[in-house]
């Protein structure tokens, strides 16, 4: 149930290898209601339609379906889920891969400056309240929540969610890591919102004189081609790309940026790390889970353009050291974030349910 777009796809694909059938629901802009797949089968329902009736509609969709099946996997639309459930009653997991009561705080707000830390520590209007109490309630009907990050295991847990809980990392494809020609002195690869600090990575490039790239899109973009124009900084966007355009483009770098202030498991400082590339992250846990500064990666204090241009340079310097962090993050990436190893442990667990 629910997106994102890129996981689903990749666990049903894996499941289905596995004997198993599948059937995915999720929202769409698209007003047809299903679509066709040799492997599974995609129902469809319409994002637009008023969001009480939609609710409604889905977790009666929602609850239809498990009667055919055996346990579901809520990857978003846990509130619907959690409403199903007085139908029908079937294990099911939520995973869980960020805050949606910030999220849409953030994004309907204007208010781009407000940390994951403090909007959870800070009391709040009585709608945002409603909100989370749907939420813990929601997480509450689950029998299991799993989460890619230890951060986001403790947020869950100052929601006051009782369910247990269980960290499955994300994982990414286990690739060659063929070098290719640099072309970029950094790359970021995320979605262009506020929260990414990518307005750091491209002052960066006007000071530090580097030639850059971004790759993905959302509403900061016009934003951040309006910076980069002004400052006359030397950035390429690359826009949303494929699985197999990312890793290109990131072969295509010597170094990967991730400045996020807020992290669960970054799907694209993984991949980074897979393809042997130094990783410079800023100070937060979702990232210093990962990178241990000086070993496979360095990590610099959020917000700080000065400590991330000397990162760069650093790298740019001494290519022996980059390489070297590179190959660290690599057998890192191997040993703890191959897909197919965290799709196992997401089976057994939904499994373990049933």
């Amino acid at each position: 149930m629910g997106g994102p777009a890129t996981y689903l796809p990749k666990l049903a694909e894996y499941l289905v290898k596995q004997g198993h059938v599948v059937t995915v629901l999720s929202l769409s802009d698209d007003k047809r209601k299903s679509l066709k797949s040799d492997q599974w089968e995609t129902q469809l329902i319409f994002r637009k339609t008023p969001l009480p009736i939609r609710i409604l509609l889905t977790s009666i969709r929602i609850a239809m379906l498990a009667r055919k099946s055996d346990f579901i996997l809520a990857n978003g639309l846990h509130q619907e889920v959690a409403i199903s459930k007085f139908f029908v009653k079937r294990p099911a997991l939520a995973k869980i891969v960020g805050d949606p009561v910030w999220e849409r705080y953030r994004n309907s707000s204007g208010k781009g400056d407000v940390s994951i830390e403090d909007f959870n520590s800070t009391k709040q209007t009585f709608l945002i309240r409603c909100q989370r109490e749907f939420l813990r309630w929601s997480l509450n009907r689950f029998d299991l929540v799993s989460a890619p990050g230890t951060g986001l295991i403790e947020l869950v847990g100052k929601w006051q969610v009782t369910t247990p809980t269980l960290l499955i990392e994300n994982g990414t494809r286990c690739t060659s890591g063929m070098p290719a020609k640099a072309i970029y002195d950094s790359i970021s690869v995320s979605r262009l919102v506020p929260w990414k600090n990518l307005e750091s990575f491209v002052r960066s490039a006007s000071q530090g004189d580097f030639k850059i790239a971004i790759c993905g899109d959302g509403p900061e973009k016009d934003n951040l081609m309006k910076l980069s124009q002004s400052l006359g900084a030397e950035v390429e966007f690359l826009g949303e790309l494929t699985s197999v355009g990312v890793r290109n483009a990131l072969q295509s770098s010597k170094t990967f940026v991730n400045l996020s202030s807020y992290e669960g498991l970054s799907f694209s400082l993984i991949e980074a790390m897979m393809e042997s590339k130094v990783c410079i992250v800023s100070d937060i846990k979702g990232n210093t889970d990962v990178i241990e500064h000086g070993f496979n990666g360095i990590v610099v204090p959020l917000g700080s353009t000065k400590k991330l241009i000397e990162a760069i340079e650093q790298c740019l310097d001494n290519p022996e050291y980059a390489a070297q962090l590179g190959k660290n993050a690599r057998k890192i990436a191997q040993m703890n974030y191959c897909e197919e190893k965290q799709f196992n442990k997401m089976m057994v667990s939904l499994l373990g349910l049933a």
